[in-house]
């Protein structure tokens, strides 16, 4: 039960890829001309190859008979206790349970501090205060980025990652008026405002693949949707750099031993992740290369 926003989300977390159950429906509330459309497969995941209909709240207690629903998840917010408590009512005379999910099963992990700007009610001022925060941030020589939910008005794939820098990042997202409120005083402030239904995307690289990277592909099937680090050769560097240029991506993560960079020209930034061997609280490789040492030297 949600608003196309938090309810997308508690399902991307929990139970997109939970084969112990199974959604029926997302009921809508709130956003207009969202009831009727379908949460598309490419956001649903392999359990749902037809997507996930969304309908109109207003369905709630035929779905919960005619479907013997088990639990309907209450999943938005801006409503006082007795609405909530009344679509509980709805949902127990139906004979499903009333489920309210909390934050250790739905926060996302952040690996930079975080502060949630939050509120009771639509029009408590949200919006300013977060504008005031980034600017008093900044005062302090942080560099900070805006997170929120999307409103998802239009093509929900589309809108399931989104970044906006500029006014005509907005203009190429075909953004709403009321999305335009939200993110046009963020951007002449600077900030850059991260969107979006599914918040990260690793893009399949082999839309985009070269001839020759998709020999290797169809060689090694079990890769799946990483790039091959092929470069032996210099024909094999040429079909890497061909590909990754050709994507639409915003960025390379590269986990290959050497700088990619160097040794291919690339149209894109490119983020190396390094790994390296550390023992565990144990320590038991570096006793035995002590023990080693005092037997032979």
């Amino acid at each position: 039960m949600g608003a196309a926003g938090r309810d997308f989300h508690n399902f991307n977390v929990v139970y997109r890829n939970d084969p112990g159950n199974e959604i029926v429906a997302f009921t809508a509330a709130q956003i207009p001309d969202i009831a009727g459309k379908r949460y598309p497969p490419a956001l649903s995941g392999p359990f749902y190859p037809e997507g996930i209909p969304i309908v109109d709240e207003i369905e709630l207690a035929d779905l919960c008979r005619e479907q013997h629903i088990d639990q309907a998840i209450f999943a938005y917010s801006d409503v006082p206790h007795r609405q909530v408590m009344h679509q509980a009512l709805i949902a127990l005379a139906g004979g499903a349970d009333f489920t309210l999910l909390g934050p250790k099963h739905t926060q996302l992990q952040a690996s930079v501090p975080v502060i949630a700007c939050c509120a009771v009610s639509t029009g408590c001022g949200k919006s300013q205060v977060t504008q005031w925060l980034s600017k008093l941030l900044k005062a302090h020589g942080l560099k900070t980025a805006v997170i929120r939910h999307p409103m998802p008005y239009g093509d929900l794939e589309k809108q399931a990652v989104q970044r906006f820098t500029s006014m005509a990042d907005l203009d190429r997202a075909d953004c709403t008026i009321e999305e335009r409120e939200e993110y046009e005083p963020h951007l002449s402030l600077g900030n850059t405002v991260f969107a979006g239904i599914d918040y990260a995307e690793i893009v399949d690289p082999r839309e985009f693949a070269s001839e020759r990277l998709n020999d290797v592909y169809r060689q090694y099937p079990h890769i799946g949707k990483v790039l091959p680090a092929v470069g032996y050769h210099p024909s094999q560097l040429k079909a890497l750099q061909q590909t990754l240029n050709a994507a639409d991506i915003e960025l390379v993560v590269s986990a290959t031993p050497y700088d990619l960079s160097a040794l291919i020209a690339i149209d894109k930034p490119i983020v190396r992740a390094r790994y390296e061997f550390v023992e565990d609280d144990n320590a038991e490789l570096s006793r035995h290369i002590e023990t080693f040492l005092r037997n032979h030297l």
